[in-house]
């Protein structure tokens, strides 16, 4: 796998075979592996047409309205906005999740690599993390990526603002176009550390962190654990359930009971408190292997780890040697700012009833507290007496509510069924300049926590997330790991980053992390990929690590038309280009 993609966007209307995607263009077979030449040809042909006929429509409708169509054929904004890239489900947990497939594709010859390259043989699920050593083409083929609508009059009747996803011109190579999110604005100075963004522009003194409006955060987001799709077999061979009461590890504990089917946590926490704990222990490729084999995985083995940038997109393997995958692709950075959902169901409540749900990010508790019999919510940090900002809800007696609590860039968020609460206070919590680490503490080892006092309920659809982190590097600072003088996460084994993320011993490597600085001009902007693993972007760029004014394109606005299906879904009726409209959206 390389290190970065170009994530570049190709122009549909027009549809000249010099401007067209090399997507959507017939593709070699040659070279590939044996039954796979049929099914190749098919695709191809599929892609042409599909291209060719939504290219004349779109170019008919949309060019009188300033608007353009445009395809992504790589995975540097994925899974925001996604590339060539399998769609498939998990053959151990059924996760639905997507795969960049780029690497199979040559972009500038427009046809599938020679010799089978960039073909993926292996995939792990971000989920359970069990590795499938039998992804086939002709069973798992590839889609092209998606198209999307980009406004040129947007940027000709206002100002680009700071997380848009905007389209523009290589600075390289003008004649390419490039999708990436806009994050440095004209005379502005950008530093990345940790994960995360900082701004010092000529109105402030010095540099502060850069919140991502909740909206955007919101689909910025990966996932680090869907309960709903809990293993059996993982339980059953001794691996300790993610989900757990403080006091066992491999079960729901005393305070708690957990259903049959693994998906419903119960309490009745009658004039007492209940606490529900998310800790991280993931299986490696190693315990699979010895759980499939029926053999017990080693109880050291299953030691909690703190949660890492680990990224299911990326998590295609092309290597026909070993489908064991190394340290860099599972995520060797530790990320703090997280997220967690679920679906309270509250069958009795007392006069103190509450729910409380708890993140930690180095050491620190950040909760959102809810009066279930007046609805209120409460925000806390610990240390910060006077945080304490206060929403109204309708989580209130009896019922079912969805609840969302995020703890992104030094801010906390809650949404109550879908919809985004309104505090009367600031909900920012503090404003870091990125001078220096946040170091992790034994208690992230234990990040996450559903609490229940005085009340009877349920939670199901028990989720958690992690922020976008992006990778401080610059055109000379080589792979794309934030230790400085460490090699351990470029080259080592899943194994060595297994052990590094547990213990708490080595941490002190977090006081070595890389941080990067780029100094913007007038009419000057800084953009980043969303797959900040496998993006070729500002950073990276060896001319100049900007984009002019006059290279901006546009807005991306819409994804009009995902990959399509060639059934109904759900059925086995053939129905060929059938639209994929789950998956049709807003850029944001």
């Amino acid at each position: 796998m390389t290190n970065n993609d170009e994530t570049n966007v190709s122009t549909l209307a027009s549809e000249t075979p010099a401007t067209e995607s090399p997507v959507t263009e017939p593709r070699r077979t040659r070279g590939l592996p044996a039954g796979t030449t049929l099914a190749m040809r098919k695709d191809g042909v599929r892609e042409t047409i599909e291209s060719v006929v939504i290219a004349l429509v779109l170019a008919f409708l949309f060019r009188t309205f300033e608007a353009e169509a445009f395809v992504i054929p790589t995975g540097s904004m994925g899974p925001t906005l996604e590339g060539r890239h399998k769609d498939l489900d998990c053959p151990q947990c059924g996760y639905h999740f997507r795969v960049n497939a780029a690497e199979e594709f040559d972009d500038l010859a427009g046809r599938m690599r020679p010799d089978g390259q960039g073909i993926i043989h292996s995939i792990t699920c971000p989920v359970c993390r069990y590795t499938n050593e039998e992804v086939d083409y002709t069973k798992d083929p590839s889609y092209n990526g998606d198209r999307l609508l980009v406004s040129k009059m947007a940027y000709q009747i206002g100002e680009p603002e700071r997380w848009d996803v905007i389209v523009f011109k290589f600075p390289e190579q003008a004649e390419m176009n490039y999708i990436k999110r806009l994050i440095g604005l004209p005379g502005e100075t950008v530093r990345i550390f940790q994960g995360d963004i900082y701004i010092n522009s000529p109105e402030q003194d010095g540099f502060h962190i850069a919140r991502k409006p909740a909206d955007k955060a919101r689909v910025m987001w990966q996932p680090v654990y869907d309960n709903d799709y809990a293993q059996q077999e993982l339980l059953d061979a001794g691996w300790p359930s993610r989900w757990s009461d403080s006091n066992d590890d491999n079960a729901a504990g005393d305070g708690w009971t957990l259903s049959d089917d693994l998906k419903t946590f119960s309490v009745a926490a009658e004039g007492a408190e209940r606490r529900l704990t998310y800790r991280h222990v993931v299986p490696s490729w190693k315990d699979w292997r010895e759980v499939k084999a029926g053999t017990l995985p080693h109880p050291s083995d299953a030691r909690p780890q703190l949660i890492s940038d680990f990224c299911g997109y990326n998590a295609g393997n092309t290597s026909r040697l070993s489908s064991r995958p190394p340290a860099q692709v599972l995520g060797p950075h530790w990320v703090g700012d997280l997220a967690v959902e679920g679906t309270i169901d509250v069958s009795q409540v007392g006069s103190d009833g509450q729910v409380e749900f708890e993140l930690i990010r180095g050491g620190r508790r950040h909760t959102c507290t809810i009066n279930l019999n007046d609805g209120t919510v409460t925000l806390g940090v610990d240390g910060i007496a006077d945080f304490a900002p206060r929403a109204a809800s309708d989580v209130r007696g009896t019922g079912s509510h969805e609840v969302t609590f995020a703890n992104i860039d030094e801010q906390l968020h809650v949404w109550i069924d879908g919809d985004l609460l309104e505090f009367d206070a600031a909900t920012a919590y503090a404003d870091s300049d990125g001078s220096a680490p946040v170091i992790p503490t034994q208690d992230d080892l234990a990040p996450v926590s559903v609490i229940a006092r005085d009340a009877t309920l349920s939670v199901t659809h028990l989720r958690v997330f992690r922020d976008v982190y992006y990778i401080a590097a610059d055109a000379n600072s080589g792979p794309l790991v934030d230790y400085m003088h460490d090699s351990t996460f470029r080259h080592g084994s899943d194994e060595q980053l297994i052990d590094f993320l547990a213990s708490p011993d080595q941490w002190g490597k977090f006081d070595n992390l890389r941080r990067v600085e780029f100094p913007l001009g007038d009419d000057q902007f800084f953009v980043l990929g969303d797959n900040s693993p496998r993006s070729r972007d500002s950073r990276l760029w060896t001319e100049q690590h900007f984009v002019e004014r006059e290279m901006l394109i546009g807005k991306a606005m819409v994804v009009y038309w995902p990959h399509s299906w060639n059934e109904v879904p759900g059925t086995d009726i053939p129905f060929p280009l059938f639209p994929n409209f789950s998956a049709m959206r807003v850029v944001r």
